[in-house]
């Protein structure tokens, strides 16, 4: 179970392209599940996708795995 704000998908490069939905999915099935590894890899690749672009919103996930 993930919750994520517009921050993360909104995020934007360089070019002014945003991260978007599809890279986020790509990067949460990656994970195996785990939360921690998810929040983690997610605001990594977020960072990485920025290269240093200011942030204009929040950028907040939460992870959890339902039992």
């Amino acid at each position: 179970l993930v919750f994520y704000t517009d921050g993360i998908v909104e995020t934007t490069d360089t070019s002014g392209e945003q991260f978007g939905v599809a890279r986020l999915d790509t990067i949460v099935s990656q994970c195996q599940s785990d939360p921690h590894q998810i929040v983690s890899a997610l605001l990594t690749a977020v960072d990485q996708f920025a290269a240093g672009v200011a942030a204009t919103d929040d950028r907040t996930v939460v992870a959890g795995r339902v039992l």
